[in-house]
């Protein structure tokens, strides 16, 4: 009688145990489906994600990649989710693990997306002619971020001031190269262009 009281005890036990796990299971993948869909609805919800798995983060970044300030170190440092996130965002690039600021490919998916976003490259990629031309053409003012050898670089200093006149605030001195001031000068862009050549003007008269 006592081993087969036992016996029953035993498989109480053992089906309370496992009805338990399936619970617990059940709660966290609800609990992973609610979450799945409050960062799809707004990627910035992760902040109050107590759980978070890579799933979830890369759907908050793609719906927001300013998100990823909320993400782990360790998802922060994953090479898929910080490329989604800058594309989605290019400043979000500024959250991500020191490593991938310096990977050329994920800091020129960023300044395409967001010139501005070049201030938080890796400095060495603030000499980087093709990252810097990408991040000038999006944003001209992102030249204040380029190296001094690059703001003294008649093409970066062209695309700047064509996408933003004001970027010559940046830009070195570069008013003797005459062949830069009549490429300038085009009829289409009359007003801008005498805005340019008026800034050029200043520097001049201030150098």
């Amino acid at each position: 009688m006592y081993v087969f009281c036992k016996h029953n005890a035993d498989i109480h036990t053992f089906t309370s145990t496992i009805l338990v796990k399936l619970l617990n299971w059940e709660s966290n993948y609800l609990n992973s489906l609610s979450a799945l869909a409050a960062v799809q609805q707004s990627g910035l919800a992760l902040e109050f994600v107590a759980v978070q798995d890579r799933d979830i983060v890369l759907a908050a970044v793609r719906q927001s990649g300013s998100a990823l300030e909320y993400a782990s170190a360790a998802l922060r440092a994953d090479r898929a989710i910080v490329l989604a996130a800058v594309q989605q965002n290019g400043s979000a690039l500024q959250y991500a693990a020191s490593a991938l600021k310096a990977d050329s490919e994920i800091v020129l998916a960023a300044v395409r997306q967001n010139g501005s976003a070049l201030q938080y490259a890796a400095l060495f990629l603030h000499a980087d002619d093709d990252i810097v031309m990408a991040a000038v053409q999006q944003n001209g003012l992102a030249l204040e971020f380029a190296c001094f050898r690059l703001i003294h670089d008649e093409n970066i200093v062209f695309a700047a001031a064509q996408q933003n006149w004001k970027a010559l605030e940046f830009a070195s001195r570069v008013a003797d190269n005459f062949k830069l001031f009549w490429e300038l000068v085009k009829p289409t862009q009359i007003e801008i262009n005498i805005r340019i050549l008026t800034t050029y003007a200043s520097k001049c008269v201030r150098a």
